[in-house]
C-alpha cells in the first residue's frame, strides 16, 4: 500500500486560550456589560439627614466612555454592548445582566467585559470584613442592595469556559468589589468613591469576600482602580468629572489603537493616577499569559489563532511533544517531519497543526493511521515505522503550531473527521474547532477533593481529563 502524504501548516502569531468564537443570532462571540452610576435612590433623603450627598458626577461618562473605547479600539459592535447607567443599574438588573446578557448570551470560548464604575464600600462584619458594589438602590442606613464580591464571584462561576475581563473603578476595588469625604488641593478637590454610609469601616483584622478574582475559576483579567485600603478618585479633566484610573486606562487604549497588553496598560494608567498626585495604586491580577496578550487579540482574534493558543498552566497530568529530527524546528518546503509525543497517562493522542494562514488541520489521526490509543510514559512517533502516512512541509511558509491532545476519551469532534477519505487534509471547519476549544476550555479550573458513590469506587465513565503539549516549526523556502 502507498504511503500518503499530509502536509503540515504553520501559524504566524499565538493568541490566549479564551478570545472569542464567531457569534450565531443567539450567541455573541464577545458581549460587554458596562455600569456607571452617578445618581443614587436615597441621594436625596440622605443629603436631607446626614447633610451628604451620595450623588457621583464622573461615573455616567466614564461608562460612555468606556463603550467607544470597546467600539473604536476592541472591535466591539454596538449591539454586543448593553449599558446599565443610573437607575437602570439597579441590583436586580446587574444580576439580570450578568445572568442573561454575559452568561446565557455566551458560549465557552468567548469573551465578556465587566465594567463597574460607581460607589465602593467595605464594611465591617464580625464574621470577616466584606467588600460591596454599591448599585444605584443601594440603601446607606441599612447597608442592604448592595452586592458582595461573594455574591459577584458567584454570579460570574455561570461564566465556565469563557474568559473573563473585568475593570471596576470604585473604592476598595481590588477587592472586587467610588465615597463620600473631600481633599483640599487648590483647585476643585478629587472626590473618593466610596459610599458614605452610616457604619464607617473598621478592621476586624480578618477579611471576606475580598479576594473575589481568586475565587473565580475563569480564565481572567481583572483591573482595579485602587489597592483593597484605599479609594478610587475622580475630579475634573478636559472639562469633564472623570475617574481618574477610567480615564488613563482608555488613554492607554487609545495610544495603542488597542494593542496594549495587561501590564501595559495597568502602567500608563497607574502613571495618569500618579500625575494627579492621588493615593490611589491601580491593580492587575488575573493569568500572566492573558495579560502579557494584546488588549484587542483577547476580542478579535479568530477561532483558529484560540486553537493554537490553547494552554493549561495546571495540568493534572504532563504530555511533551518534540520534533523527531533532534535539535530541529525550521524545516525548507518538502522536508519530511515527524514528531514524538510522550504522555504520563495512557489516553487517545491527537495531533493538531495551526498554520499561517490559521488553517487548523488533525494530522493524527486520519484516514489511513486510525489507532490513536497511547500507553502511559512510553515515546510515540508519528508517523510511525508502520504508518500509511507521512508528514512533510508545504506552504504557506511560516510559523505553525503543533499540538500534541492527549484525553482519556475520543473527542466526537475529531473522530467524526478522520474517517472522511473526502478530507485528505482533514482539515476543522470552524464549528469543529469552536466545539473543541470549547470543550477544553469548560473542564473546571478547580482541582481538589471529588466525590463518588459508594457502590462504585471506581472513576466514573464520565471523568474526562485531557493535557497537551505544544512545539512550533518554522517552514521556509
Amino acid at each position: 500500500m502507498s504511503i500518503k502524504s499530509y502536509r503540515i501548516f504553520l501559524l504566524a502569531f499565538l493568541v490566549p486560550c479564551s478570545v472569542l468564537l464567531a457569534f450565531s443570532p443567539s450567541h455573541a462571540g464577545k458581549r460587554a456589560l458596562v455600569i456607571g452610576v452617578n445618581e443614587y435612590k436615597f441621594n436625596d433623603e440622605f443629603l436631607l439627614k446626614k447633610r451628604m450627598p451620595l450623588n457621583l458626577e464622573g461615573c455616567a461618562d466614564d461608562a460612555r466612555d468606556i463603550r467607544a473605547a470597546l467600539v473604536n479600539y476592541l472591535g466591539f459592535s454596538s449591539r454586543e454592548i448593553k449599558m446599565l447607567i443610573n437607575s437602570q443599574a439597579t441590583l436586580a438588573a446587574i444580576k439580570r445582566g450578568i445572568a442573561s446578557w454575559l452568561i446565557q448570551g455566551t458560549r465557552p470560548g468567548d469573551t465578556v467585559f465587566f465594567y463597574f464604575s460607581g460607589h465602593g464600600f467595605r464594611m465591617h462584619h464580625p464574621e470577616g470584613d466584606k467588600t460591596l458594589l454599591c448599585p444605584h438602590d443601594a440603601n446607606p442606613f441599612n447597608l442592604t442592595q448592595m452586592l458582595s464580591a461573594r455574591q459577584l464571584g458567584q454570579l460570574f462561576s455561570g461564566l465556565k469556559g469563557r474568559t473573563l475581563v473585568a475593570v471596576i473603578d470604585s473604592c476598595h476595588s481590588a477587592s472586587a468589589i467610588r465615597g463620600g469625604g473631600y481633599i483640599r488641593l487648590g483647585r476643585k478637590a478629587p472626590r473618593a468613591r466610596q459610599f458614605p454610609a452610616d457604619q464607617q469601616y473598621k478592621s476586624s483584622g480578618r477579611t471576606r469576600d475580598l479576594n473575589l478574582f481568586d475565587e473565580v475559576y475563569l480564565d481572567k483579567i481583572f483591573l482595579a482602580a485602587c489597592a483593597t485600603t484605599e479609594k478610587a478618585w475622580e475630579l475634573p479633566i478636559n472639562g469633564r468629572t472623570r475617574g481618574v484610573f477610567t480615564y488613563g486606562f482608555i488613554e492607554a487604549l487609545k495610544a495603542h489603537r488597542g494593542n496594549v497588553n495587561a501590564a501595559t496598560l495597568l502602567k500608563i494608567a497607574a502613571g495618569v493616577v500618579q500625575h494627579e498626585k492621588l493615593p490611589q495604586h491601580p491593580v492587575l491580577k488575573g493569568k500572566s499569559f492573558l495579560a502579557k496578550r494584546g488588549f484587542r487579540d483577547l476580542f478579535i482574534s479568530p477561532p483558529e489563532a484560540k486553537l493554537a493558543g490553547l494552554s493549561d498552566p495546571n495540568p493534572p497530568f504532563k504530555v511533551e511533544t518534540w520534533v523527531t529530527q533532534k535539535g530541529r524546528t525550521t524545516f525548507r518546503l518538502g522536508e519530511k517531519i515527524s514528531f514524538s509525543v510522550k504522555s504520563k497517562k495512557s489516553g487517545y493522542l491527537y495531533l493538531i497543526d495551526v498554520n499561517a494562514e490559521k488553517a487548523a488541520t488533525l494530522l493524527f489521526p486520519n484516514y489511513w493511521d486510525r489507532d490513536n490509543f497511547i500507553p502511559a510514559n512510553k515515546k510515540i512517533t508519528v508517523p510511525g515505522k508502520k504508518f500509511q502516512s507521512e508528514l512533510y512541509a508545504a506552504a504557506p511558509t511560516g510559523r505553525d503550531t503543533v499540538i500534541a491532545l492527549v484525553s482519556s476519551r475520543r473527542w466526537p469532534e475529531f473522530e467524526s473527521i478522520k474517517a472522511d477519505s473526502t478530507q485528505l487534509m482533514a482539515a476543522l471547519d470552524k464549528l469543529q474547532i469552536q466545539k473543541v476549544v470549547a470543550g477544553v476550555l469548560t473542564r473546571s479550573a478547580f482541582r481538589g477533593i471529588k466525590v463518588r458513590p459508594k457502590s462504585n469506587p471506581a472513576a466514573s465513565k464520565s471523568d474526562f481529563f485531557w493535557a497537551m503539549g505544544k512545539i512550533n516549526v518554522k517552514i521556509i523556502d
